[in-house]
């Protein structure tokens, strides 16, 4: 009996994080998790979602690369935590009002998530869209495209 609970204890402690689900759902959760972390100023998080040769392209052509998304998140966390309370709320309602929009297409180990969006303080609408990769137990993202709808 103590073989057997010294198995399942070696056991629990060398086993690895549990898989993310390779779901629609998840991939949306992760999408506004993604937001929050970069309104939190969270670069851990963001630094294991992002690849290394993650890029945005805006609507007018010009190129994000991760380390300018993770610059951000950095100067974020140091923001008055007032300021980044509005920020939290107005990211949370912006989610809300465009969670009905969202699509996930799922597709071996490619996920791409596109929606139509009002971007503030711009007029028209925006079709940004995410493509991820699971590897290693997890989503990855690889290319955001924002195109104007």
């Amino acid at each position: 009996m103590r073989i057997i609970l010294l198995l399942a204890t070696a056991s629990l402690i060398g086993a690895a994080p549990p898989e993310q689900p390779r779901t629609a759902a998840e991939v949306i959760a992760l999408d506004r998790q993604w937001n929050q972390a970069e309104d939190d100023g969270d670069v851990a998080w963001l630094e294991q979602l992002l690849s290394p040769d993650y890029q945005s392209i805006a609507v007018d052509g010009s190129a994000i690369d991760r380390d300018h998304i993770l610059a951000t998140a950095r100067r974020n966390a140091t923001l008055d935590p007032a300021r980044r309370r509005d920020m939290a709320a107005k990211n949370a309602a912006w989610l809300t009002q465009h969670a009905g929009t969202m699509r996930v297409v799922l597709s071996g180990n490619t996920a791409v998530l596109t929606f139509v969006s009002k971007m503030p303080g711009k007029t028209g609408l925006v079709m940004p869209s995410d493509v991820f990769a699971w590897h290693d137990g997890r989503w990855h993202a690889l290319y955001s495209q924002h195109s104007n709808a």
